[in-house]
């Protein structure tokens, strides 16, 4: 029984059966890795960007309110960064899905399996973090009813 060809992926952290289906294929070869590479790169200057602002903002407040500034400052349009930072989570959930596709059990057990753990970590952080921000304050108060409803419940 002659057994199928493979290769390893770009990253070299999983093999590739040569029969295997078009997106396995995909996700093992270099354009994959070159997109993802340019997300991460592209992310991390739009993050680069919005904390320079953010940072250059609060001391502009810092100065104006110690005499030193001229004018009040101007915050940056917020908006830009909250669409981009969507956008960034959509793609590595969607990156992550297709790693977790394409490598199968090595996506757990193979070579990168601590690089994909992180993965998960920062995108359930992010999402997390996005459901805070979204959240109303009442809601929280309704959270905190809760939490005392269980403590009456340990008294019963």
């Amino acid at each position: 029984k002659k057994r199928p060809l493979q290769k390893k992926s770009v990253s070299g952290s999983f093999t590739v059966k040569e029969d295997a289906d078009w997106l396995t294929r995909f996700a093992a070869g270099p354009t994959w890795s070159f997109l993802s590479l340019l997300f991460i790169s592209v992310n991390t200057a739009i993050i680069g960007v919005e904390t320079q602002s953010s940072a250059q903002y609060a001391l502009g407040i810092a100065l104006y309110r110690q005499g030193i500034g001229e004018d009040i400052p101007v915050k940056s349009d917020m908006l830009f960064y909250q669409v981009a930072d969507i956008i960034f989570l959509v793609w590595m959930i969607i990156e992550v899905l297709i790693n977790a596709y394409a490598q199968r059990r090595d996506f757990v057990f193979g070579g990168d399996r601590w690089w994909n753990a992180f993965d998960i970590v920062v995108i359930l952080l992010s999402v997390a973090m996005h459901l805070l921000e979204s959240l109303s304050v009442s809601f929280f108060r309704v959270v905190r009813l809760f939490r005392l409803g269980k403590i009456v419940r340990a008294f019963k």
